[in-house]
């Protein structure tokens, strides 16, 4: 439901829980701006009473927000730098010179206020405002969560923040307006009604209980802008031909001079965003290509386009929640590696994914830090990353009411899974770092359970390398990621 500095709220009626987005808006003043007396020094006194007075009563311009902030006004939210305020010293400077002691301040024209508040643009605006919403939220009897700074919990509603955007969930059409109606007491807001759009996501409900997270407007945009509004789509983000290298950078002025004109750090960011929000499938291919923004070639620019070819012929892809939800799984993740797959250092892939309920909420695809020494090696360490992604998750699924008390992560590596069971010397894993053994110690005290699964059923397997079309498409189905 929007808000806007409104105090009339609609009514929604859904079957299920309801999202109410919350947007800030600009302008609102937090608090009073309590000044200070700071004496100058000396050498910095400068001019007479006279010139003072005619400086004092000059006409004022109207300062504004630079528009690339946009609504992003943390003036007005911004918390006093510090709590320590002189309540004697005047407010405005109005109240000083109407005061008892206005003389003495119009005739100490060498001393200047201290502000004690956060101004817009200042370096601790944003934490300021973060401090001042968090002291807020407490003060109406919700409780921030311990994996997840902006998230915030009671026993009725779910509150989510990023910067000044909120989106609120429950049930309880009731008690969500009577925080929009709190929240709407202490800071200027702009009600958006049922969230249909937040960051770039479209928000869409198939009742009655399934909704899908898509950005197809953002990406139309992104295919607009890279002109390839024309191309032909293919059906997988990186094909197999492309063996990207470091070799395959500018060797020469003129290919140099060619690639600076090319927007390819661009082209990866804004696809980086997609993919972080709703696109696991780009999560691959996004990380080769992103190996080489330092110094590209014309082959990665190649590879950056294919991308977008892909995009172009999946603008509805999304992830789906909700149709799935008689799993009996409530937190289930799925890790692989690929085996040196870089072909510069040789260094190998780890990629995994995690579903709630059969819905996809967490993916990754990075290269590992170190080099491996055979594939039971990738596989562990592999598995060690997503085992640590899986107690995070399940710490804050269960702050949220989620059963995860039993979390299954599933690998296709048989040799690793009897490394983390088996915690006997062995010679040939005898160098693997003991940060790594993390997961004998999770393994053993059941915070997570390991079990094999058949690669043909791991969905996890697009993550760390190119496949066919149709494993591809069965991967992002295993996912309840829907729209090829």
């Amino acid at each position: 439901m929007p808000l806007k500095t409104t105090k009339q709220i609609p009514t929604i009626s859904d079957a299920i829980p309801r999202s109410v987005q919350v947007e800030l808006e600009q302008g609102a003043e937090s608090q009073s701006q309590t000044p200070t007396v700071v004496q100058r020094k000396e050498s910095e006194t400068t001019g007479s009473l006279e010139d003072y007075q005619l400086t004092r009563d000059r006409t004022r311009r109207e300062i504004r927000a630079p528009e690339k902030f946009g609504f992003a006004d943390y003036t007005a939210y911004a918390l006093s730098v510090t709590d320590e305020v002189d309540n004697t010293v005047p407010k405005s400077y109005q109240e000083a010179i109407n005061g008892k002691d206005g003389k003495k301040w119009l005739n100490d024209p060498d001393k200047v206020c201290l502000l004690q508040k956060s101004l817009y643009g200042l370096k601790q605006a944003p934490r300021q405002w973060n401090l001042r919403f968090n002291e807020t939220m407490e003060k109406v009897g919700y409780t921030r969560s311990n994996y997840g700074c902006c998230v915030y919990t009671n026993e009725h509603l779910y509150l989510l923040l990023y910067v000044d955007d909120i989106l609120i969930v429950g049930q309880d059409i009731t008690e969500i307006d009577k925080l929009k109606a709190k929240l709407n007491a202490e800071f200027d807001m702009k009600d958006l009604g049922e969230a249909k759009k937040i960051l770039g996501i479209d928000i869409q409900r198939q009742r009655p209980n399934t909704i899908t997270l898509s950005q197809k407007e953002y990406l139309e945009k992104v295919i607009e802008k890279y002109g390839m509004s024309d191309s032909k789509p293919v059906q997988t983000p990186l094909a197999p031909h492309f063996k990207l290298t470091k070799d395959q950078s500018p060797t020469i002025d003129e290919e140099r001079a060619f690639m600076d004109t090319i927007p390819y750090a661009n082209g990866v960011g804004i696809l980086m965003y997609a993919m972080v929000c709703t696109r696991p499938d780009l999560a691959y291919s996004l990380s080769v290509v992103s190996r080489f923004i330092g110094d590209p070639g014309q082959e990665h620019w190649s590879a950056l386009k294919w991308i977008l070819r892909c995009v172009k012929g999946s603008l509805d892809i999304g992830l789906t929640f909700g149709n799935k939800s008689n799993s009996q799984e409530e937190l289930t993740g799925f890790v692989d590696s690929d085996y040196a797959g870089s072909i510069d250092t040789r260094k190998s892939l780890t990629g995994y994914a995690f579903t709630v309920l059969g819905g996809c909420v967490s993916w990754k695809s990075n290269l590992q830090k170190v080099v491996a020494l055979s594939s039971t090696e990738v596989e562990y360490m592999a598995a060690t990353e997503a085992v640590k992604e899986a107690i995070w998750l399940k710490g804050l699924t269960k702050e949220l009411g989620f059963n995860t008390d039993d979390v299954t992560v599933y690998c296709d590596n048989q040799s690793a899974l009897h490394l983390m069971k088996n915690p006997m010397f062995h010679e040939r894993s005898k160098h693997i770092d003991i940060k790594l053994h993390f997961i004998r110690y999770v393994v053993a005290r059941k915070e997570v359970t390991m079990k094999k699964i058949n690669t043909a059923h791991n969905p996890a397997d697009m993550l760390t390398k190119c496949v066919t079309q149709a494993k591809f498409r069965h991967c992002l189905n295993l996912l309840n990621v829907n729209g090829y």
